[in-house]
């Protein structure tokens, strides 16, 4: 081995945020090697093509193949002398039979396994530092069990790119704001951290996912890597420490005041600060916990070496940035101005990352460019979704529905007949409730009932009964009956959709639908009424489940939050069409016509249903990519470019695992006799919750979900008419029309807020707006102030339309990342579901109850005021913000892989 020369390299994870630099170092290094061969999937072979062909005209060898498959390594192997290892956090135990048949063969001398980050053995803590697991089990099968096989571990330290940011999330943790001119330093500032940044190395050999901020130290990783095996003797079996300088957190501030000329504000934040932090993340199960972890480390010196490893692997003064050089690189990629960076070929690698294209899997490289980069980009070149359409000119409008087709408008119209029937059969009883009930003949306007249901010849059906006789109980059972229905649906719906496809699961939807329309149209008695109500509530659970996820797997991320808005929409298109027949049927039996327009419309959503396509993200996450190209493009129109959101559904599938791994970690190896091929692993309902990684976004959604429904909103959709009968100025039934009319006119006009405003913005303003109307109208009911409690209610349900509407349905599918997209998304609706069967059920009893006790009207209405306060608190404190960030993680400032 004393001549060894690495020559013929194997890469795994080359496709990887940090592989990415690694390879590309590689294949430029002069002299060059050998050969330079990665093994990936056939899914990446497809999704990457454009980095791939790119690196294969520098003499790259592709081997497409599944990890998992022992034979397909050991083939890789024969032809290589040296590994090395870029995999993600996730998948680092994974390396253990990496190193194993790497043991066995006699052609591999040499294995880098995947560090790249903090020294994990740098003191007597390391063995119980959470973030250190995995690789620490790596080390010891390695001591335990390697003997012919040469290692190198390459220890890197933090970048200094990261380190120099301010965690807006973390800011316990440290850090510096350049944009604010902050920095928030651990202790005094006195303690010393040792940083690696390298002399700008940017690859020839293709376009590459970096920042402009970014790129620089985590390109270091390359460059070393490199240097490492141009002296194997001084690298084998060791972990090399490299560094570029090492500074006080008050000297990097000294150095920051002295190039900017400014003073800089400083806060302190102390050691024992930082670690209650710490623990409390890890003890709530926040996903950014390992950032606090990291930077703890580093502020107890656990970059501080007593050497590092620069000059035994040939890396000399000159190599390496000075802290000086490093702050002037960080205050530049904040003072250039936009057309500069636009022009910059760093910008346009830029944008390739930004949007998904290469997800991070390694190093201490946190994916958090929400705060870590954001402010230090020019503001026109941050992520934003479009404003309002109002205000653009019709050119701009074009410009910016560009990627809308006729086709796609007619999907989501299909598609959106779901929850239009939801919205339909939740508000069908309440304008003929009076008259179902036998209370009164007709509550029609006179002159307005519709002749061509109303006949004298004789009753051609006097089998059914013309009214219903119930009481106010189970008036209201027969009603929330139908939320039940939507929570069993809601359930079901998740793992459905995910298992079996979008397209499958609406078409079950629609089949319920038609089946509880009919059971409604001729039920003769309560029970059966609500049975009718118990099918078409399982359809409008699992409609509001689906759809919005359809609808933001077909839209352009641009619209996404404007077309997700539609859900809400159809679902007060189908209150207010229901509305205007309960206006003009409810006499004699002609309500059951209401009923029966519910069976048309389902049985005009199952026709469109046999039309659309599955969801492109859907095929891909399943393994179809060519039939998810073909989709999109079908979708987008054939002249549309659709690169940009192929290669993004990376960052939702992680093309990585998902071809290396074909399934996580607590998932059984697929059979090398099987096709090499699996789908990706969907948590279910329960192993959701289980998961401290999603705990934070459940809660949040369905703390918004019951904030939706407790606010009061279905108090006024499902019981206007007899609610507020006598105590407005008008026909509560026309009111009950003009309100639908508001609704959906609001919501419509309201549907590009969410991009513009924020999803949380728009939330607030929604249950605030709410919680005021609620009030006033309680008061005015209370002095008998009639026009003031017909307005009351008017902007009570605009208000709605603002946030609590639309915005609940686009988060579930914002908060989380495919594979437990369509679990959380049950527990979304099941906890609306919950909640509406609260208020459907309770609130006619709730309402007698208090005007009994208290005398007069109205004081329910003080409670709503009181629920929207503290959901207003909720929502301030629990909810993230996710407008204009490309995943999950980002949303959460989370990474899969922090060190």
């Amino acid at each position: 081995m004393a001549t060894f020369k690495a020559s013929k390299i194997l890469v795994f994870g080359a496709t990887g945020q940090i592989g990415v630099f690694i390879t590309a170092a590689l294949l430029d290094a002069s002299p060059s090697f050998d050969q330079i061969t990665i093994f990936t999937s056939p899914t990446t072979v497809e999704r990457k093509a454009d980095l791939l062909d790119g690196w294969k005209k520098k003499g790259l060898k592709i081997i497409a193949g599944d990890v998992d498959d022992t034979e397909q390594i050991k083939a890789a192997y024969k032809d290589a002398d040296t590994v090395i290892s870029a995999l993600g956090r996730n998948v680092i135990e994974k390396q253990i039979d990496l190193i194993k048949l790497a043991e066995e063969t006699d052609s591999v001398k040499w294995f880098f396994p995947s560090e790249y980050g903090t020294d994990i053995e740098y003191g007597p803590k390391s063995p119980n530092e959470r973030p250190h697991q995995a690789k620490l089990k790596v080390r010891k099968y390695i001591r335990e069990s390697v003997q012919r096989l040469k290692y190198t571990y390459l220890v890197t330290g933090p970048y200094v790119d990261m380190f120099l940011t301010l965690p807006s999330i973390a800011q316990e943790a440290g850090g510096f704001d350049t944009a604010a001119r902050k920095a928030v330093l651990i202790e005094d500032g006195e303690g010393k951290t040792g940083l690696i940044t390298m002399k700008e190395y940017v690859s020839n050999s293709t376009r590459l996912p970096v920042s402009p901020s970014t790129d620089l130290s985590v390109q270091s990783v390359g460059t070393t890597l490199v240097a490492s095996l141009r002296h194997p003797e001084a690298s084998f079996n060791r972990a090399l420490k490299v560094q570029s300088f090492v500074a006080t957190g008050k000297e990097i501030v000294a150095e920051y005041e002295k190039q900017t000329g400014e003073k800089w504000e400083i806060v302190y934040s102390s050691l024992e600060t930082l670690k209650k932090a710490e623990e409390k993340a890890w003890a709530e199960g926040i996903p950014y916990a390992t950032i606090f972890t990291l930077r703890r480390i580093w502020a107890e010196g656990g970059t501080l070496y007593d050497k590092t490893d620069n000059e035994r692997i040939g890396l000399g003064p000159d190599d390496v940035e000075s802290l000086e050089i490093a702050v002037k690189r960080s205050l530049g990629t904040v003072a250039a101005s936009g057309a500069e960076m636009r022009n910059s070929d760093v910008w346009q690698l830029w944008q390739l990352w930004h949007v998904g294209s290469f997800p991070m899997t390694t190093g201490d490289f946190p994916s958090f460019p929400n705060f870590a980069l954001s402010s230090r980009l020019p503001p026109s070149r941050t992520r934003q979704h479009p404003a309002s359409f109002a205000n653009m000119a019709p050119s701009g409008l074009r410009q910016c529905m560009h990627d809308v087709s006729l086709y796609l408008l007619v999907l989501i119209s299909v598609s959106t007949l779901g929850p239009l029937q939801f919205g339909f059969h939740l508000a069908e009883l309440n304008a003929p409730q009076d008259v179902l009930t036998c209370r009164k003949k007709s509550i029609a306007a006179k002159g307005v009932k519709l002749t061509w249901v109303h006949s004298k010849a004789p009753d051609p059906e006097p089998w059914l009964p013309e009214c219903i006789p119930m009481s106010d109980a189970v008036f209201a059972t027969v009603s929330s009956i139908f939320t039940v229905g939507g929570l069993l649906g809601a359930l079901c719906a998740g793992p459905l959709s995910s298992k079996r496809g979008r397209r499958p699961a609406m078409r079950v939807t629609s089949i319920l639908y038609i089946i509880g329309a009919i059971i409604e149209t001729l039920a003769g008695g309560a029970a059966a009424l609500a049975i009718g109500r118990f099918f078409t509530g399982m359809a409008a659970g699992a409609s509001t489940v689906i759809v919005p996820l359809y609808i933001s797997e077909i839209a352009p991320p641009k619209e996404r939050g404007l077309f997700g808005a539609m859900t809400q929409v159809s679902i007060n298109v189908g209150i207010l069409a229901v509305q205007t027949l309960g206006f003009f049927l409810s006499y004699g039996k002609a309500w059951r016509w209401i009923l029966a327009a519910g069976v048309f419309i389902a049985l005009a959503q199952a026709s469109g249903l046999m039309l659309i396509p599955e969801s492109p993200a859907w095929l891909a996450a399943n393994g179809d990519v060519p039939k998810a190209r073909r989709t999109l493009q079908r979708i987008r129109g054939k002249d549309f470019d659709i690169r940009e959101e192929v290669e993004s559904w990376d960052g939702e599938v992680n093309a990585e695992q998902e071809g290396l791994l074909a399934q996580s970690d607590d998932v059984p190896p697929v059979s090398p006799g099987l096709p090499k091929h699996t789908s990706p692993v969907h948590l279910g309902f329960f192993d959701v919750i289980k998961d401290p990684l999603h705990r934070p976004a459940i809660a949040a959604i369905i703390g918004i979900m019951f904030a939706q429904q407790l606010c009061g909103i279905n108090s006024v959709i499902m019981y206007s008419v007899s609610l507020l009968n006598d105590l407005l100025p008008v026909s509560s039934a026309l009111l009950t029309i003009l309100i639908s009319v508001i609704n959906l006119i609001t919501t419509a006009a309201c549907s590009p807020l969410p991009d513009k405003l924020g999803r949380k913005t728009c939330i607030l303003i929604s249950i605030i707006g709410q919680g005021i109307s609620s009030l006033v109208l309680a008061l005015s009911i209370q002095f008998g102030v009639k026009i003031l409690s017909a307005v009351s209610v008017v902007s009570f349900v605009a208000f709605f339309a603002v946030g609590l509407g639309p915005v609940p349905f686009i988060l579930a599918s914002e908060m989380v990342g495919q594979e437990a997209v369509g679990a959380v998304q049950s527990w979304s609706l099941g906890s609306n579901y919950i909640a509406t069967f609260l208020v459907a059920q309770f609130f006619p009893i709730v309402n007698n109850a208090f005007n009994n006790w208290l005398g007069g009207a109205g004081w329910v209405y003080f409670l709503f005021a009181g629920f929207a306060a503290l959901f207003a608190l909720f929502v301030s404190v629990k909810v993230p913000e996710t407008r204009g960030k490309k995943d999950a993680d980002e949303v959460w400032g989370r990474t899969r892989r922090l060190d």
